[in-house]
């Protein structure tokens, strides 16, 4: 049955009758749930770009810390093997030139920057000769103990977290892309690609630095070694970058003080330190960072007023 209601709102039971509940409109809680939701979208999108600054933030900072770190230790090795010191750096800074020229991604450059920077730290607190004497002059017993080096320092670096892949080129950089090198005698791309690339540069650096080679011989040096001691393709790319660190190395020397070194500079003198340390090798362009450093250190730069550049 029923109810029904009079004109002032009573049933026929004389109860005050309920008035009819409005129904929701649709469209409106729609909009209100879509509103909230973009709301609820623009907080997480701004709570995920505030954690992926934080992120980038951090990483630059471990980036930095990490750099610090193994530039001090290589600072370490300069003062018991100047030559040493001096290498590591001038590899590592054409391993990185070459690297970018390439545009290999930032992060590989940076991962190929630091295996060069410290191949040869198994070579620390090593028979002196073992650095100072070519491979094929050394006698067998010298021989041997050189051929360790790379298993060292990949131990050395593999105990730090984090840095297989950069143990991975100390260990192989002296493989030969044909398989006779050592010390697992990989051929081909089973060789790590860092592995490839500091292998050449390396070579490249003690040609020109440790046996005072020229340009020309170095690069026919280089050719020579394509397929068997380098990886063709490899090779091809770094032929075609030594032109232009070449022009400058050619380039005939300017003598600037060290207030007057700029940006782009090529810098053909070793910066010693007054303790013996050095500081900076010659055979690297300057940038900013690096001018910034000598400057930080210009008061134990006692002996040295002026530098051989080219520009």
């Amino acid at each position: 049955m029923t109810e029904k209601q009079d004109s002032e709102g009573y049933n026929e039971y004389g109860n005050h009758a309920l008035p009819k509940r409005k129904e929701p409109d649709l469209d409106e809680v729609a909009a209100q749930r879509i509103e909230e939701l973009k709301l609820l979208l623009r907080k997480n999108a701004q709570q995920h770009r505030e954690t992926v600054q934080t992120l980038r933030e951090t990483r630059q900072t471990v980036r930095r810390n990490y750099h610090g770190m193994v530039q001090l230790l290589i600072e370490v090795i300069s003062l018991g093997n100047r030559f040493l010191g001096g290498h590591l750096k001038r590899t590592a800074e054409i391993t990185w030139n070459f690297c970018r020229s390439v545009r290999l991604s930032k992060d590989i450059c940076y991962l190929h920057y630091y295996g060069a920077l410290l191949h040869d730290i198994g070579l620390v607190g090593r028979n002196p000769h073992l650095t100072d004497t070519p491979p094929e002059q050394m006698p067998d017993h010298e021989l041997q103990e050189y051929r360790k080096h790379t298993i060292y320092g990949e131990k050395i670096i593999s105990s730090i977290y984090n840095l297989k892949r950069t143990a991975a080129i100390i260990r192989s950089h002296h493989e030969r892309f044909d398989g006779n090198g050592f010390p697992d005698q990989l051929q081909g791309t089973a060789i790590t690609h860092g592995a490839r690339v500091v292998r050449i540069v390396n070579d490249w650096d003690n040609m020109i630095y440790k046996y005072n080679m020229s340009i020309q011989s170095a690069v026919e040096s280089i050719k020579a070694g394509v397929g068997t001691l380098y990886d063709p393709r490899v090779a091809e790319k770094f032929l075609l970058f030594i032109p232009e660190w070449a022009r400058e190395h050619d380039q005939e020397a300017s003598v600037v003080s060290l207030e007057s070194l700029q940006v782009g500079m090529f810098l053909k003198d070793d910066i010693i330190l007054s303790n013996g340390l050095m500081l900076v090798p010659k055979g690297i362009i300057l940038n900013q960072a690096t001018i910034d450093k000598i400057r930080s250190f210009r008061s134990m730069i006692e002996d040295i007023h002026t530098v051989q550049v080219a520009y």
